[in-house]
């Protein structure tokens, strides 16, 4: 206000209680000291001496905010429309500070201006790039437990696989056959011998050596095995070709035939010598029902029948 003049304090002392003392102004008028609004004011207040004080409110300044210049406008990716948009804050409102009364409403929190948008995309590209080798992580962890426990699972079922007791082949008593051809005696004690022929069904040569073949007696009682101790081939080995036939020689070194030695002269001869072998084997042996080898590594196994006796 124009008629609102501050003097200096050099002009008047208010501690002396001397009178204000008039002042000729450029218009002409006098001026008068205002107590109230000095106090109020905290300065000294000096009123036209003619017009009435006009009160306290007169002193306080209206407050004019001045209108700052419009920024262009950053052009901000829509993908960062969002994160900018949850940082943004109202602007707080100005009060005039030589007004005690509050505006209306509630008070507007003050917060910090806007980020650079720049900034702010570089640490959004930052949080999504460690989120993503973060998930990344996640999932090569996932994946190599489950490829561990896979494995873990298969080499336990193989485990278990291998050691479960697995049952044996059975027998096969059809790809080596034996037919009786005679019995006579062999040596100079004159013990008991049987000669075979062997027939060879399969598709492979068959090679073996008869001391890993397992020699028994069969007798009448259910086909039993018994007797192995007492039973031989007089052969090492036996080598039979694929559909071939070969002679095999089964002797009894305990048991003899008191009959005589073999005779060395004409084929009736030999043939009477033989029929009466068969005979005693026949009589004295009425238990004895034939032999049975068995390969094992093969599983094979090679009936010898029973060709002496005519109710076998």
């Amino acid at each position: 206000m124009s008629e609102l003049i501050q003097n200096t304090d050099s002009e008047f002392g208010a501690a002396s209680g001397a009178s204000p003392v008039s002042k000729t102004r450029p218009n002409g008028g006098h001026y008068r000291f205002c107590m109230e609004c000095s106090v109020i004011a905290k300065r000294r207040v000096m009123h036209p001496k003619k017009d009435p004080c006009p009160g306290p409110q007169a002193l306080i300044r209206p407050v004019t905010l001045e209108k700052t210049p419009r920024r262009a406008k950053e052009r901000i990716p829509a993908s960062q429309v969002e994160s900018l948009s949850d940082d943004s804050s109202p602007t707080p409102t100005v009060a005039n500070p030589m007004n005690p009364k509050p505006p209306d409403g509630p008070a507007a929190p003050m917060t910090s201006p806007n980020p650079n948008p720049s900034h702010q995309a570089t640490t959004t590209a930052r949080r999504e790039r460690s989120t993503t080798w973060k998930q990344v992580l996640l999932k090569s962890v996932g994946l190599g437990i489950g490829i561990g426990l896979g494995l873990a699972i298969c080499v336990g079922v193989y485990a278990w696989y291998a050691s479960r007791p697995v049952p044996q082949k059975p027998w096969d008593s059809s790809a080596i056959t034996a037919s009786f051809l005679l019995a006579d005696t062999a040596r100079e004690d004159n013990h008991l011998r049987f000669l075979y022929i062997l027939e060879n069904h399969t598709e492979m040569d068959y090679r073996v050596k008869t001391s890993d073949l397992l020699l028994s007696a069969v007798v009448q009682e259910k086909d039993s095995l018994t007797g192995s101790a007492h039973v031989k081939f007089q052969d090492d080995s036996i080598f039979l070709p694929t559909k071939q036939h070969v002679e095999v020689e089964i002797e009894l070194p305990a048991y003899h035939f008191p009959g005589g030695r073999h005779p060395n002269t004409t084929p009736d001869e030999r043939k009477k010598y033989r029929e009466a072998v068969k005979k005693y084997v026949s009589d004295n042996l009425p238990r004895l029902n034939g032999f049975a080898a068995f390969d094992d590594a093969n599983r094979y196994r090679i009936n010898f029948p029973n060709g002496w006796s005519s109710t076998p």
